[in-house]
């Protein structure tokens, strides 16, 4: 996966990320530095897939 692709998938969590964010279920909303990690955490698990399929 390229850096656009990458960019492109991580748009796409980062959006359902943020809808599951905003329960309205629950109505308990999740704190942005949560929402920043999760996001990161994303980030950091597609680049070492994608670094562990190169490899392989």
């Amino acid at each position: 996966m390229n850096q656009q692709e990458l960019n492109f998938v991580m748009a796409e969590i980062e959006l359902i990320i943020e809808q599951l964010a905003d329960c309205q279920f629950c109505h308990k909303a999740v704190h942005d530095d949560n929402l920043k990690l999760l996001k990161q955490l994303f980030r950091m698990k597609l680049e070492r897939a994608c670094a562990l399929k190169k490899a392989g």
